[in-house]
């Protein structure tokens, strides 16, 4: 925990930032044991829990039904690497180009990427709309091991955001 932190990403989201965590791989509970970043009570937080090709918690995610908000891909992901190999790339056994990386780092990022489909078609939209948009659209496929109890549906997130013209509302 660090106050100064979760104090900045407060003040990120009055200014209309979204910050998207990963839950953690340590296979626990972060309504029990919360971490951080993640694990931070602020509304403009999502945190990210991994799941595997079948639907299920991924066996290395953290979940937690009051902490961590959505569900999204997070093991066997075909991700870009650097170019230059690097002490650490060499040590974990990773090439240049491309890899097949695991866990909830993995699986914030497609998170991301559906926050970013939705400010492009709605740029207006909150953090706290877009947010809510993803969780209350989600297909639920984790009951009970997050807010959502499922993976982001981009397509339902999309649609749900009403499309009307703006004018003058007349009672």
């Amino acid at each position: 925990y660090s106050r100064s932190l979760e104090d900045a990403i407060e003040a990120a989201g009055k200014k209309g930032v979204l910050f998207v965590a990963a839950a953690g791989n340590n296979s626990s509970n972060n309504d029990d044991v919360p971490v951080y970043p993640a694990g931070y009570d602020l509304y403009n937080i999502i945190s990210v829990m991994a799941t595997d090709h079948n639907d299920r918690i991924a066996w290395s995610s953290n979940y937690g039904l009051k902490t961590v908000d959505i569900a999204e891909p997070g093991v066997d992901i075909l991700s870009t690497m650097p170019l230059e190999e690097t002490a650490p790339m060499t040590s974990a056994g990773l090439t240049t180009g491309y890899a097949v990386l695991s866990g909830t780092s993995i699986a914030a990022p497609h998170v991301s990427g559906a926050c970013a489909l939705l400010w492009s078609k709605f740029p207006s939209l909150s953090p706290y709309q877009v947010k809510h948009a993803l969780m209350q659209t989600a297909d639920k496929v984790v009951p009970g091991l997050c807010q959502s109890h499922g993976r982001v549906n981009a397509f339902s997130a999309l649609n749900a955001i009403p499309q009307g013209q703006p004018g003058q509302v007349l009672n």
